[in-house]
C-alpha cells in the first residue's frame, strides 16, 4: 500500500540522484584540472554514471508506487559554487559531497533498506547501499589526494569542515524530528526524521570524526 508520502520521497530521490550525477560530474572535472591521478577521475566518472542509474532505478520505485510526475531539478541551486581555484574548488566538494555526504548516506540506505519489505524497493536500496559504500571510499581517497598534492589542502579543509557540518546539522534540528512514517511508509524505504537526525548525530560524534583522525584532521 502507497501513500503521498511514499510518491513524494522517491519522486525526490529520483531529482537527488540526477543532482549527485551533476555535482560529481563538476568535481570529477575539477579533478582533471588539476591533473589528478588517472585513477581517480575514472573512479568519478564511475560514480557520475552510478547516480544516473540510481536515478532510474528510483524513478522505476516511484512509478510502482504511483507517481505521475516527478520532482523537477532546481537548476537554480544544481551546480557547485565555483571560485575560480579548480582545487580548492574540489578539496570543498570532496568534504561536502562525498567524506560527509556519502559517508552519512551509507549509514541512511542501510538502515532504510532494513525494513524495507516492498521488492522494488529493497532490490533499488540494495543497489544503492552496494554503490555508496564505493562512493564513501572514493571521497576519503581523494581528501588523501588533495592533501597529499596541495600544500594548502588542510587548512582548506579546517575553514571549511565547521560549516558543512553544521549545514548538514540544521537539516535534521529539533524542529523538524515530528514527521514519523507508518509501517507502510516503512517497508517502502522511508525513515522518520527522528531516525535520520540519530543518523546525523552518530555521524557527527563518531563516524565522521574517527575517519577525519586518520587524515590527521581533528574535527570538533
Amino acid at each position: 500500500m502507497t501513500t503521498p508520502a511514499v510518491v513524494a520521497e522517491w519522486s525526490r530521490r529520483v531529482a537527488s540522484e540526477y543532482l549527485s550525477g551533476l555535482r560529481t560530474q563538476q568535481l570529477t572535472l575539477w579533478l582533471t584540472e588539476i591533473g589528478a591521478s588517472p585513477d581517480l577521475i575514472d573512479d568519478g566518472l564511475r560514480i557520475a554514471a552510478d547516480e544516473l542509474r540510481h536515478a532510474r532505478l528510483c524513478t522505476e520505485v516511484a512509478s510502482a508506487a504511483g507517481a505521475v510526475t516527478l520532482v523537477p531539478i532546481d537548476r537554480a541551486t544544481a551546480r557547485l559554487t565555483e571560485t575560480g581555484d579548480p582545487g580548492a574548488d574540489a578539496v570543498r566538494a570532496v568534504l561536502q559531497l562525498f567524506c560527509l555526504g556519502e559517508t552519512l548516506a551509507v549509514s541512511m540506505f542501510a538502515a532504510a533498506r532494513m525494513r524495507t519489505s516492498v521488492p522494488i524497493a529493497r532490490d533499488a536500496l540494495t543497489a544503492i547501499v552496494r554503490d555508496e559504500v564505493r562512493h564513501r571510499a572514493f571521497g576519503w581517497d581523494a581528501l588523501g589526494w588533495l592533501l597529499d598534492s596541495r600544500p594548502d589542502a588542510r587548512a582548506l579543509a579546517l575553514d571549511a569542515l565547521p560549516g558543512l557540518v553544521d549545514g548538514f546539522a540544521r537539516l535534521y534540528e529539533p524542529g523538524m524530528r515530528g514527521i514519523v512514517v507508518t509501517d507502510d511508509e516503512s517497508a517502502w524505504g522511508l525513515m522518520s526524521t527522528a531516525e535520520a537526525a540519530s543518523l546525523v548525530d552518530r555521524a557527527i560524534r563518531f563516524d565522521w570524526p574517527r575517519r577525519f583522525a586518520d587524515h590527521d584532521i581533528a574535527l570538533g
